[in-house]
């Protein structure tokens, strides 16, 4: 049946719960369609009950947020945007090595411990880096359970990158592992910046899981 008329559009959902600061809480949620004028047939309400998402809410970044957790999400990164420039070159020669995150997903990790672990093992602070302004940037993400330290030993760089004294080169489909490029400190901050703001607007929370892409490079 068409009904060619005004409609509106809204989800309305059930929560087992109010999940607080730092909670998590389940639902289930219906989408229904309000068609309305009323010259003609009044007013119809059309209602999906079948096979209602799940919907999970939590009081994590410090406001309340629901998101449907079934799909999994995708962290895109655009290198047209000339804070990310070369941040979003080191990513795509990083996916090109078939390191996780286009080929399998990455998952999220916020212990500390790992964070650290991951950090030190791709980016050492003891170490003496060579001339110039750039900071070492790291691939997977830090934040990750498939950071630096789950294969420490796994290390690549790539062309350009100035450190090729400390690790061999990557290459195309080379596999898992890990890669480290000396990058433009400030594309280096926005990135980190601008994974943050993708874990807060897609809900990413601790044990999930997200893709990567790059475009524009």
């Amino acid at each position: 049946m068409r009904l060619d008329a005004p409609s509106s559009l809204h989800a309305v959902g059930q929560l087992a719960g109010d999940p607080g600061p730092g909670g998590i809480t389940f639902g289930t949620s219906f989408v229904e369609w309000t068609f309305s004028q009323p010259d003609v047939f009044g007013f119809i309400a059309v209602r999906n009950n079948g096979n209602p998402p799940l919907v999970r809410c939590d009081g994590f970044f410090g406001v309340f947020g629901c998101v449907f957790p079934g799909p999994i999400p995708f962290y895109v990164i655009d290198g047209a945007d000339p804070r990310l420039t070369e941040y979003a070159w080191h990513v795509k020669q990083a996916l090109l090595s078939t390191l996780h995150g286009l080929f399998s997903p990455l998952t999220r990790t916020t212990n500390e411990a790992t964070i650290k672990a991951n950090g030190d093992t791709a980016c050492p602070r003891n170490r003496i880096p060579p001339p110039g302004p750039q900071t070492c940037d790291e691939y997977p993400f830090r934040s990750t359970l498939q950071g630096a330290a789950a294969l420490p030993n796994n290390g690549r760089t790539f062309p350009g990158c100035l450190l090729e004294h400390r690790l061999p080169i990557g290459r195309p489909f080379q596999g898992a592992g890990w890669s480290a490029c000396r990058i433009n400190p400030n594309h280096n901050s926005a990135g980190g910046n601008s994974l943050g703001l993708f874990y807060r607007t897609q809900r990413v929370l601790d044990g999930d899981q997200f893709w990567v892409g790059v475009i524009n490079v």
